[in-house]
């Protein structure tokens, strides 16, 4: 498919250094390399190419903008409610003075899509960016894409960075390919129906370590072409020839881009059904081109002529750039000669891989742990750094194309991906995503989110076949912990409270951010607070959003007490880990103050309100009217209802949370726990301690009793009060360390009518109220309110008043409130609710009891570290803009919020109607539908790998209980066990306490048994049959002469051999038989050497450091890497044959500045000598530029690996055995493999397995397959005619290789397994075939000696 497009307008040269327009529009572009050609402007001769010069008529006319007038057909420009914040301007946002034409229309597209410092805004709505690089072009098969992408939702990513492969596309000049996995249209209808937004990286250039950075191979082969405008390694002049080239992979590309903006309606998909929104809301110009760092680095023409083209071919989102380092390029300056993206974006690597800059080999004292000093140093100054760079970066968003999560590796290194993992640790992408949306980033993409692989010639000389990245989710597709752990610690949290972050602003600079910071470890804060409390944030709504983070690799949990704004909480920080310690939620009810305890997701769930009681006293009460419902719905009588308030947070039994106001317990519920652990009927087996005081949360509850503080928070406190005002109100004394609370033990709470046990929660119900409130409340003395002036309160019995000295004067008019701190000490589901005013008894008049007021009941889910990692919500999209305040709040529809955890992955549809559950093995899975009244079951209902039982019935009953053909046609499943229903005559209420009412959460969870019964044996492998092999005739080579003087016919790249190997053929006489005879070769970068058929030897010329003998980035020492072999044992006198065969890894990439990408490949030189004389040299290989795919290739002519098959010599037997320790189970499949045998082409078959034989009806179960090999020897590896591997077993470090499960045909019918390689010493290769063996946590292969399982997942959807 060639695509050619429209470029309006055409621009064409007519004087030297002047522009003029055509006539008449052009109907196609001119791409045919001359200067000048039409479509790009021409370089100014004698004058300096980066400038555009003098401004001429294209530059200051508007009318040469390619933006319409009017949007595009298709779109609604309906009046939008604005985000908080938001300040919505048509100027532009750059400081150059002249509108430029590639610059963002705001006044056309502004409604659909525009930005300020804080975020991007997308129809009126604030949206964070939390993106995952996709390279659709490392999956060798596009069936893997969707299955993917969910993955990367499930992950709580919203959007994708694509890089465009320009090669992939691109085999020879003038011919594009958009099929299978190269078509990007479908790709782009993929992302919009998954609800996922993609910025585009077209290029030209994309680096990311593929053969020639993504450009195609007959650009590369172009000598006269200066790739990149480069003519040496940091000299840069513009060439027109090479833009031309680029023109025509714009001319490919932007139109299928251009029509999937978010801006206009996407073409109706392949599959058919109503066109959908598009997904594109930003393109990448170029790839991390310096502008400038003393010396010109980049080129302002380029960019402008890139940007220019784009726009004629009608992409109307904001350009970017990903600036290598934060660098400030191409933000533009007041002339409009220089050119500017719309949005500023730079990359962020910050820990690098030992040995992968600077090369060398790296020791396992490196990989022992990296710097936190390195880490603070790139990352705590973003904010600063960022808008101190001036320009459009003081009113667009923080933002940051390429955020590390890993790093790739190299050849010949001892460490591999799984000690890469290891090096960074799990934590590691949780670390910097965290610290980053702290110093305000809402925009970012994480490089590589997903592994992928380097199949067939896709890789550079720095990577080989896998590209796994220690990514989040494994190149295997498996969701590792730094996964879980990523998305359970910041990004569900920071989606939850998207509008926050995107309007949040540092506060550092009223307060030192020590003095919020009490205590840690229960000593005096001094220096340690600023390590700890990394980052204080603060929302335009008054939300705090404090980062609290510990870089030490070691040491043990760091407790510390959080103070803000005069409220302290206790929290825990693991070594390595981050979180959010967030308060001052206006919208939470009961208002949230602080919460050292980790949140993991907040949203609104159900349409029940809480109702006041009748009970006892309850006549004489009045509850106080409901606040007006954030989303109100119409309940079946017609009245509106609203729902409550869920938090779901992670169980740290150290940790406090602290509300506002008098709360009462209304229920606590045990949570279902997996089948594998064994059920109790003891109280004492889950629980909660829920304790209210005045301010004071430093004494907590212990196992004997519970101590108070005496004191009174100032209602009108505010929360930025620190520093000096805070030091002033509460002198600074050394605290006490709260004790732990031993789990599973009582708490006695001491009340007036005697000690009552609450093991799960524990309420003190101090002041105004309550079985205690008259003796301990300490409030009220000859009509004044006091408070505690010491943190160290002194601790109070029922019945004891605090001492005067302790207490400070607050004067008649103080306005005092209460607090309530809660601290869970194991995983439940508490349901709490905001108390009314006291009600009085009949009798006496005094304060008994209290009520909950109407429709300000919240339920927390308390979960286990566990669950926490595997927790994914679900926000609709009004629930993810809860926190939003607009006009049009109150027509907005009921939001929903719903969850699931325990299982592997999960995904929920857009609507919340089902979701897409996958289970490693045989997972315990827990489902909170987002509707409260959704029912579990459709047309999967009751499938054979749901649990049939339930645990004991909950006390509680449905509202609307469904008949029992419905139940049983439902999803039977086991609900929570509610162990504690506190209501009646409980101390924590009062005597007059409300009905015990269901807790819509409570009644909803089901939980369900999800994976096959028996999972696959530790010692599953896949048979693999007998090997075969056919001669490979040298003779059918495609043979042609060489002058090895002369590099355009001796080097690989110009003869399109870019697959990976070449071959080389000497014919040379002898007058005798020549004993010193000999050959001098230097070639790279592998090299073996045959004469007459007999082995003369090998090596290998590849340096993994800069400015040596084969380095894979930079100038190639070429004079060095020379071998000699000898050729005498071999010689005969008169003709003799010299055939050499030698490997490349693949051409350099050319980042930043380096002119590498056509650094020498195949023989650099060679020289016969000793009596060898009249060489004719021959080259031979296969050239890419005549296969559809020129990646998809080893490089071995197929015409070269002949018809005749021959047996190949069989594994000795202590060759097996010595192979069959390695992985256990039988004795490998294999060859022995000797040098004299040259290149050899063997095959074999095995059989696809089932991937589960107890894999239910209905779900799709997946076993993931590797191929392993040992042996040292070279090959190329192809399954079913793809190669997939390149190994390389005396280099090393990869020895087991991805089997990717779109190649494999079905189960149970045969796929053909080709090997081709050759050996520089007698070898026995082993082959085989297994499911991966893992640490199920890490994703690390492990040996099923030491413990490592073999994956299988089952994925089922569950309708809802």
């Amino acid at each position: 498919l060639v695509v050619a497009a429209r470029l309006d307008p055409a621009l064409h040269a007519t004087k030297e250094g002047q522009v003029a327009r055509p006539t008449a529009p052009m109907d196609s572009v001119s791409v045919d390399g001359r200067p000048g050609a039409p479509g790009v402007p021409p370089a100014s001769r004698g004058r300096d190419p980066d400038v555009i010069s003098g401004g001429p008529s294209y530059l200051r006319s508007k009318s040469a903008s390619p933006m319409p007038s009017r949007p595009p057909t298709g779109l609604t420009t309906s009046t939008r409610a604005e985000a908080p914040g938001i300040k919505r301007s048509s100027s532009l946002r750059s400081t150059t003075s002249v509108r430029m034409p590639h610059h963002y229309d705001e006044d056309t597209y502004g409604s659909t899509l525009t930005w300020d410092h804080g975020s991007l805004i997308i129809d009126g709505k604030r949206v964070l960016i939390i993106s995952g690089e996709f390279h659709y072009w490392r999956f060798p098969d596009e069936s893997e894409w969707e299955s993917v992408l969910l993955g990367y939702m499930a992950a709580g990513l919203n959007a994708v960075r694509i890089y465009f492969h320009w090669g992939f596309h691109s085999p020879r000049r003038g011919v594009y390919m958009f099929d299978g996995n190269r078509d990007v249209d479908a790709l782009l209808h993929l992302c919009a129906r998954l609800g996922l937004y993609v910025l585009a990286a077209p290029g030209p250039y994309i680096c990311a370590e593929t053969s020639g950075g993504g450009f195609p191979f007959w650009l590369l082969e172009m000598r006269e072409v200066r790739i990149r405008h480069m003519q040496a390694t940091g000299m840069l002049r513009y060439d027109n020839a090479f833009m031309a080239a680029c023109m025509e992979w714009w001319n490919a590309i932007v139109p299928i881009l251009a029509k999937h903006e978010i801006t206009k309606a996407a073409p109706p998909p392949p599959e058919g059904g109503a066109a959908r929104r598009g997904c594109v809301v930003g393109f990448q110009v170029d790839n991390e081109l310096f502008e400038r760092k003393i010396i010109p680095l980049g080129l302002h023409r380029h960019m402008y002529d890139l940007s220019l083209a784009a726009r004629n071919l009608g992409v109307t989102v904001p350009f970017f750039h990903d600036d290598g380092l934060l660098w400030g390029s191409w933000l533009g300056s007041s002339s409009p000669s220089k050119y500017s993206v719309d949005m500023y974006g730079f990359n962020l690597y910050v820990i690098f891989a030992p040995g992968s800059v600077w090369g060398g080999k790296a020791t396992d004292k490196q990989f022992a742990a990296w710097n936190a000093k390195d880490f603070v140093k790139m990352v705590d100054g973003i904010e600063t750094g960022f808008r101190g760079l001036g320009r459009s970066a003081l009113s667009s968003p923080i933002f940051i194309p390429e955020l590390q999560v890993g790093w790739f590796n190299r050849w010949g290194l001892a460490q591999d991906f799984d000690d890469l993992y290891h090096f960074y640790g799990e934590t590691f992408s949780q670390l910097l995503f965290a610290s980053v949306v702290a110093q305000g980033c809402s925009m970012a993409s994480m490089y590589t989110f997903c592994g992928g692989t380097n199949w067939g010639a896709l890789p550079d000389p720095d990577v080989y076949t896998s590209y796994d990245y220690a990514a989040p989710l494994r190149e295997y597709r498996h969701p590792s912990s730094k996964l879980h752990l990523l998305r359970s610690g910041v990004l569900q949290p920071v989606r939850a409270f998207e509008a926050e972050f995107a309007t949040s602003r540092a506060v550092e600079d009223r307060a030192p951010l020590a003095a919020r910071v009490a205590s840690i470890d229960g000593r005096p804060p001094e220096h340690e607070g600023i390590s700890l409390l990394a980052k204080h944030r603060e929302s335009d709504r008054g939300v705090q959003l404090c980062l609290l983070r510990n870089l030490a690799p070691g040491g043990g949990d760091r407790r510390l007490v959080l103070r803000l704004g005069g409220v302290e909480v206790h929290a825990e920080v693991s070594p390595r880990s981050a979180f959010f310690a967030i308060g001052h939620v206006p919208t939470s009810v009961p208002y949230l103050l602080l919460s050292g305890v980790p949140i993991l997701s907040y949203g609104t769930y159900g349409s029940t309100p809480i109702t006041a009681g009748a009970g006892g006293g309850g006549d004489g009460g009045a509850s106080v009217p409901p606040r007006p419902p954030r989303h109100p719905s119409r309940g079946a009588s017609g009245v509106e209802e609203a729902g409550e308030d869920t938090w779901f947070v992670k169980c740290v039994p150290n940790a406090t949370m602290c509300f506002r106001g008098h709360l009462v317990l209304l229920s606590v519920a045990e949570l279902p726990q997996p089948a594998s652990v064994a059920r109790t009927d003891s109280l004492s087996s889950a629980g909660a301690s829920m304790h209210r005081e005045r301010i004071d949360p430093l004494h907590e509850p212990e196992a004997t009793g519970l101590q108070l503080s005496a004191g009174c928070l100032p209602a009108k406190v505010d929360a930025r009060l620190e520093g000096a005002q805070q030091a002033h109100e509460s002198p600074a004394q050394p605290p006490r360390p709260a004790p732990s609370v031993p789990p599973g033990e009582h708490l006695t709470l001491e009340h007036g009518t005697g000690p009552v046990a609450y093991p799960l929660a524990s309420f003190a119900a101090v002041g105004g109220g309550g079985g205690m409130a008259s003796g301990c409340m300490g409030g009220l003395r000859g009509g004044k309110k006091w408070r505690s002036s010491r943190l160290s309160a002194e601790a109070l019995r029922p019945g004891q008043a605090p001492s005067s000295p302790g207490l400070v004067d607050l004067g008649d008019e103080a306005e005092m409130e209460q607090v309530t701190w809660i601290r869970f000490g194991k995983p439940c589901v508490v349901r709490v609710a905001e108390a009314g005013p006291p009600m009085p008894a009949a009798a006496t008049g005094e304060s008994t009891s209290r009520t909950p007021r109407r429709g300000r009941a919240a339920t927390i889910v308390c979960l286990s570290p566990e669950d926490a990692e595997t927790l994914v919500t679900y926000h609709s999209a009004h629930e993810r803009a809860s926190l939003e305040t607009t006009s049009a709040s109150a027509n907005r529809p009921p939001s929903r919020f719903g969850a699931v955890w325990g299982c592997t992955s999960a995904v929920f549809a857009s609507d919340g109607a089902s979701v897409r559950v996958t289970a490693t093995g045989r997972q315990q899975v827990t489902i909170l539908p987002p509707h409260p009244r959704a029912k579990l079951g459709g047309a999967w209902a009751r499938p054979a790998w749901v649990s049939q039982t339930r645990s004991a019935p909950s006390q509680h009953k449905t509202a609307e209980a469904p008949p029992p053909e419905a139940a049983a046609a439902s999803l039977m499943g086991t609900p929570p066990r509610v162990t504690r229903v506190l209501s009646g005559s409980s101390p924590a209420l009062g005597s007059g306490g409300p009905k015990a009412e269901a807790n819509p959460v409570v009644e909803a969870v089901r939980t369900c048994a999800v994976g096959v019964t028996t999972p696959p044996s530790a010692a599953l492998e896949v048979p693999v049959g007998k090997w075969t092999a056919t001669a490979f005739d040298w003779a059918a080579l495609p043979w042609k002469a060489i002058d090895l003087k002369r590099t355009e016919l001796r080097d690989s790249l110009y003869n399109g051999f870019n697959g990976g190997v070449s071959f080389y053929r000497c014919t040379f006489q002898c007058a005798s038989r020549a004993n010193k005879a000999r050959v001098k070769i230097n070639a790279r970068h592998r090299v073996s050497v045959f004469c007459n058929k007999h082995f003369a030897g090998g090596e290998t010329v590849y340096a993994s450091a800069m400015l040596k003998a084969g380095a894979p980035n930079g100038p190639d020492m070429t004079s060095f890497g020379s071998h000699t072999y000898k050729l005498h044992s071999f010689v005969e006198a008169g003709d003799n044959e010299l055939l050499v065969i030698v490997h490349s890894f693949g051409q350099s990439r050319c980042p930043v500045i380096l002119d590498d990408a056509r650094n020498p490949r195949g023989i650099l030189s060679a020289k016969l000598k000793g009596g060898a004389r009249a060489a004719r040299w021959q080259i031979a290989g296969l050239d890419c530029k005549q296969l559809p795919n020129a990646f998809a290739t080893d490089g071995v002519p197929p015409e070269a690996l002949g018809v005749a098959v021959k047996p190949v010599r069989p594994l000795q037997p202590a060759h097996a055995a010595s192979g069959s320790g390695v992985l256990g189970g039988p004795e490998p499949s294999g060859f022995m493999l000797e040098p004299n045998d040259g290149l050899v082409h063997a095959f074999t078959s095995f059989t696809t397995p089932k991937a589960a034989q107890t894999a239910p009806e209905g779900a799709k179960a997946r076993l993931p397959l590797r191929l392993h090999l040992e042996g040292e020897c070279l090959a190329f590896l192809s399954i079913n005619g793809t190669p997939i591997a390149r190994y390389h077993g005396d280099m090393g470090p990869q020895h087991s290789f991805f089997l990717p499960d779109g190649l494999l045909k079905p189960a149970g019918e045969e796929n053909q397994l080709t090997f081709t390689g050759h050996t520089n010493t007698a070898t026995a290769v082993r082959v085989r075939v297994r499911p991966y063996d893992i640490d199920l946590r890490t994703g690390n292969q492990v040996e099923p000696s030491n413990g490592g399982m073999p994956l299988q997942t089952t994925t089922v959807q569950v309708d809802l």
